[in-house]
């Protein structure tokens, strides 16, 4: 079916790159990658567009939950 995906959509969570800097740091609440760094917030969104998770690092995280 097109425009479906099996990837869950994703989500970052911003945060200060270092107590030091004026820098933001983006991480992928999926992959749990920094993928951006921005001197702006509002810089990070366009920077996530063009994050893809990689599938190994999806593939060795570890599972959490019921088993």
């Amino acid at each position: 079916m097109p425009g479906t995906s099996l990837e869950p959509p994703k989500t970052f969570v911003h945060r200060p790159a270092n107590a030091n800097e004026d820098r933001y740091a983006s991480v992928c609440h999926t992959c749990f990658r920094t993928v951006a760094l921005a001197r702006r917030e509002r810089d990070l969104t366009r920077l996530e567009r063009k994050h893809e998770c990689s599938p190994y690092d999806l593939a060795f995280l570890p599972k959490f939950g019921p088993h």
